[in-house]
């Protein structure tokens, strides 16, 4: 991929979800994200990086409404964003599993916000430092662009009133770091493990832990995404 020039106009509110690691779950949040702002009746594309256009086609089987495209280079990503943004407000770009530096480049010059999600261990933590630190390099070269907040994903659910030891140790860290960490955490429930989607469950009124994965989905979307699409909430996350 090549950097695509920073003066692109993009209409519509593009987001990218990108980890420099595998397994962080970037993907489902992506997926689930999608269907979460279509059900609330958004006008929501996906872009998929990947090669194959795997996650597109299971997003494709799951809510055919959604529209869809595959694009890997940085020519074809920033076509598919010209050609959805005529009729989208919101572009999901899921990254592929391992984000390279280049990638990394070509989503900071596309999007308007980037969505790291991080999974609680040290190795994970570790592994996103690279897309974090280039993150933040773009930010000092485009104005504070792209906008950018870290997801904990897959937290020990816990009950009520209780907070993850671990998630509190990594903010702290992150906080500190200068990175902008979401109050809203992914909790883990044996759900994730039997479908790729935790959304709209059929059912949902029998299998109680699929309700709460949606419950984390929703707000997820309405912190991080839903909260940034007026001029004030795109102020107040800066």
């Amino acid at each position: 991929m090549t950097k695509i020039d920073s003066q692109t106009i993009q209409p519509a509110f593009v987001i990218g979800f990108a980890n420099g690691k595998g397994g962080p779950g970037k993907t489902t949040l992506a997926l689930n994200s999608a269907v979460e702002l279509f059900d609330q009746g958004r006008r929501v594309a996906l872009i998929d990086a990947e090669e194959g256009g795997i996650n597109a086609a299971a997003l494709n089987r799951f809510e055919p409404a959604i529209e869809t495209r595959t694009a890997r280079t940085a020519f074809d990503i920033d076509d598919a964003i010209q050609e959805l943004s005529e009729h989208h407000e919101i572009i999901l770009f899921d990254a592929p599993g391992q984000t390279s530096g280049e990638e990394v480049a070509t989503i900071c010059s596309v999007a308007d916000l980037v969505v790291v999600p991080i999974k609680l261990s040290l190795k994970d933590v570790r592994g996103s430092q690279s897309v974090l630190r280039m993150i933040r390099r773009s930010q000092l070269r485009q104005n504070g662009r792209p906008d950018s907040t870290i997801v904990f994903n897959e937290v020990p659910p816990l009950p009520a009133g209780r907070q993850s030891r671990s998630a509190l140790h990594y903010r702290r860290q992150l906080v500190d770091l200068g990175y902008h960490v979401s109050r809203c955490e992914l909790r883990f429930y044996e759900w994730h493990r039997l479908c790729e989607f935790v959304t709209r469950d059929p059912n949902a009124n029998v299998n109680k832990k699929s309700d709460k994965c949606a419950i984390d989905i929703a707000a997820f979307v309405y912190e991080v995404i839903v909260s940034r699409l007026t001029p004030e909430g795109r102020v107040a996350n800066e």
